[in-house]
């Protein structure tokens, strides 16, 4: 698995997280992993030393969507998580990698979303649909953030297997929170569907047209910015 971080100035932010991640044991040293920065700096690349990682990144700020392209071309891993400098780990994540990996190398699913469910951190800007959730139907997934049992609530549109909930894109908008996926998928799918803007802005209308499978069990990281 390779893991690559994105990142953009917010020091003390990066420095936190990285903490989390060598607190909770994701700096395994076998697994590819770098932060692409935008406007890299000299600080930039000596925290990413200090915390074992790899700096990548452009002089310039490309939007996240470019940067997400790069950074996924520029993995080796068959499978890809996707964070930001503000995307703290909360315990330690072998068992949730392991059965995300899972379905995603047997082709059951193909992403894997690892916020928290319960300590997901602020903004959850999908909380407002609450109570209407089955007006705002790209949003039904995000249910789970607020609701106990979503596959019991909305039975037709969500679904469960081995503890993992799974839905169809198309009621599970595309988001750049934590997720997993295999890279070779993104890079046939997603990436030729990329531009120069924002990923979310440039995908979502294509995205709530698909049947891709989309799942997630508890999670693992909360969003947690601590400088701006």
């Amino acid at each position: 698995m390779t893991i690559g971080i994105l990142s953009w100035k917010s020091h003390k932010t990066l420095i936190s997280t990285l903490g989390s991640y060598r607190q909770y044991g994701l700096d395994n040293p076998d697994t590819e992993r770098f932060i692409f920065f935008q406007e890299i700096s000299a600080e930039d690349i000596a925290i990413a030393k200090d915390y074992g990682y790899e700096a990548i990144g452009s002089e310039q700020n490309l939007g996240i969507a470019t940067a997400y392209k790069l950074m996924v071309e520029h993995a080796t891993g068959d499978l890809f998580l996707f964070l930001e400098n503000d995307w703290r780990l909360l315990e330690e994540p072998t068992l949730e990698f392991e059965v995300s990996a899972g379905f995603l190398r047997d082709n059951i699913l193909d992403v894997v979303r690892l916020r928290h469910t319960k300590d997901h951190g602020w903004p959850l800007w999908s909380r407002q649909f609450a109570g209407e959730e089955l007006k705002h139907l790209p949003h039904l997934f995000d249910s789970m953030y607020w609701r106990d049992h979503p596959e019991y609530d909305f039975p037709e549109y969500i679904h469960e297997m081995g503890k993992m909930r799974y839905t169809r894109a198309r009621y599970a908008n595309w988001t750049n929170n934590p997720t997993m996926f295999r890279t070779e998928w993104w890079l046939e799918n997603i990436g030729p569907r990329v531009g120069d803007g924002d990923v979310e802005k440039d995908l979502q209308a294509w995205w709530q047209e698909q049947d891709f499978l989309v799942g997630q069990r508890q999670g693992l990281f909360t969003h947690d910015r601590l400088d701006r």
